[in-house]
C-alpha cells in the first residue's frame, strides 16, 4: 500500500504479485494490483484484477466501483453503467458510485436518468460544495 501511495506502481505490483502468489484468494492485493495497473494504463490487466478481486469478494462495492472507471477508461459504457449500479446496490450511500453513474449516463445522452441518478443520492460531496 506504502508503494502505491509513494506513486511507485511497478514496484506495488511486484508486492501485490507475491502476496497473491502466497494467498491467491487475497481480494485486497487483487483490487491494489488493479488500481496500480490502472494507474500505469495498463487499462486490461487492471479490469482482469479489479474481476478477479470480485470474483473472491462480490460484496465489494469499491472493486466494482473501480471496475466501473476502468470500463469507462475503455469506452465501454454499459458495462461501466453495470458495474456502478452494482457498486449502488450493494452500498446505496456510495456518493463515488452515484455520480460516476450519472456522469456515464449523461455521456450516453440519458440526461434525464443521470439527472434522477445524481438526485437521487442521499450522500452530498464534500468536493461538490451545494446542492446535486
Amino acid at each position: 500500500m506504502v508503494l502505491g501511495v509513494l506513486e511507485r506502481y511497478s514496484e506495488a505490483i511486484a508486492s501485490y504479485d507475491k502476496a497473491i502468489a502466497i494467498k491467491p484468494d487475497y481480494a485486497e492485493a487483487w483490487f491494489r494490483r488493479g488500481f496500480a495497473l490502472q494507474k500505469l494504463q495498463q487499462k486490461e490487466e487492471a479490469l482482469a484484477s479489479y474481476e478477479k478481486a470480485i470474483q473472491i469478494r462480490p460484496d465489494d462495492a469499491w472493486a466494482w466501483r473501480n471496475r466501473g472507471t476502468v470500463l469507462g477508461e475503455l469506452h465501454r459504457k454499459e458495462q461501466e453503467l453495470a458495474s456502478y449500479d452494482k457498486a449502488i446496490e450493494i452500498k446505496s450511500d456510495y456518493s463515488d458510485a452515484w455520480n460516476n453513474r450519472g456522469w456515464v449516463l449523461s455521456e450516453m445522452k440519458g440526461y434525464n436518468e443521470a439527472l434522477a441518478s445524481r438526485g437521487g443520492n442521499p450522500v452530498k460531496s464534500p468536493t461538490c460544495g451545494g446542492s446535486a
